[in-house]
């Protein structure tokens, strides 16, 4: 073989190598894109769905059933937003692009920040509204009971009016005490249980980002309960 054919044999070695380079950084810039369009796509599905909580949160009487549904969706939606830039920060930190890990760090912290103030809006509503409902039931309870014993009394009235006098108002302030007690008691559990649940916060280090996930995931388990 002459140098000739030689000289074309390397030549044409070294343009399929520059043809596979080629094809390679293509392939690896559309899926930096692909996830850079699906972060886009997921940061506006998360900020849509959380102003349509905070918004029925301002109404007058929301609808506990209709807040866990949006509820639910935010979380899947937080989530999802959560991944996507997850997986992009790990696309910078690969390519040593330290100004974009930055600044997807900074997305992270924002979205995190921006779930926890509306969970933690909707669960005090939750709570609030439960232990309202709570209260609500065991006072009508106890009124439906009074009309009960109102009743026997004024039928046997005539015969024992003077005797029933000071056990009937005993009755009453008990019954008020109990009422009371009862008020406080729900009150303190429901809260004790608002405590309990401390959101986790995600501080931008990629490296504890499934750990944060974990303690987040048990978190959703007492909200939603």
């Amino acid at each position: 073989m002459s140098n000739w054919d030689l000289e074309i044999e390397a030549a044409a070695s070294e343009g399929d190598k520059m043809d596979e380079t080629v094809i390679a950084q293509p392939d690896e810039s559309l899926q930096l894109e692909d996830l850079k369009k699906e972060k886009a796509k997921a940061k506006s599905a998360f900020t849509k769905t959380r102003h349509s909580l905070l918004q029925i949160l301002e109404e007058d009487f929301p609808d506990r059933e209709e807040i866990k549904v949006i509820q639910e969706k935010l979380i899947n939606a937080e989530e999802k937003a959560m991944d996507i830039m997850g997986n992009l920060y790990d696309k910078y930190k690969h390519r040593n692009d330290i100004q974009n890990v930055m600044k997807t760090t900074k997305e992270m912290e924002k979205i995190e920040e921006e779930f926890t103030d509306a969970e933690n809006e909707c669960r005090d509503y939750l709570i609030e509204s439960k232990v309202a409902s709570s209260v609500g039931s065991s006072v009508s309870r106890i009124s439906k009971r009074d009309n009960v014993n109102s009743e026997n009394k004024v039928e046997s009235k005539h015969v024992t009016e003077e005797k029933e006098v000071k056990p009937e108002f005993e009755q009453t302030t008990k019954e008020e005490n109990n009422n009371k007690q009862l008020k406080s008691e729900l009150g303190s559990d429901m809260w004790k249980q608002l405590k309990r649940v401390s959101i986790p916060i995600f501080k931008g280090d990629k490296r504890n980002y499934q750990s944060w996930k974990a303690a987040f995931a048990y978190c959703k388990y007492w909200i939603k309960t």
